[in-house]
């Protein structure tokens, strides 16, 4: 019973991190595209650091490989989502600053993509291990 605990504390997970600061043009959007295998984890941060005129804020989007929307965020500053992937594709990030004519936005996005890619094999060994002990 004591190999049983020890394989269920021990699931690995491997992730992939990437800070981005970018300028979105006043009446633009710009999008970003992430491949991404089913059950990952998605994690994005953003914030609007700077802007030409007006607020910092922005629109932003998130939307599944076959375009449906998953999250939607109207003129906010800053902003954090956790998504677990139900499909395989490119999961499409868009920043919208069209409702801004002369505002220009620095946006600065944190974002790590986690990928438990043991837990499985570590389950399946924590029932053979029921099983036969």
């Amino acid at each position: 019973m004591r190999y049983f605990f020890l394989l269920t504390i021990f699931s690995y997970v491997f992730a992939y991190e990437k800070d981005v600061t970018f300028t979105v043009q006043a009446g633009k959007t710009d999008c970003f595209y992430q491949n991404v295998l089913p059950n990952e984890v998605i994690d994005l941060e953003y914030q609007v650091i700077d802007a030409t005129h007006g607020e910092l804020d922005i629109s932003f989007q998130l939307s599944d490989p076959v375009g449906r929307v998953i999250v939607a965020d109207y003129k906010k500053p800053e902003n954090a989502h956790r998504h677990t992937a139900a499909l395989h594709g490119d999961y499409r990030f868009c920043f919208d600053n069209t409702f801004s004519t002369f505002s220009q936005k620095t946006v600065c996005i944190f974002y790590c993509q986690l990928e438990y890619i043991f837990q499985k094999c570590v389950f399946i060994l924590n029932i053979l291990l029921l099983v036969y002990h």
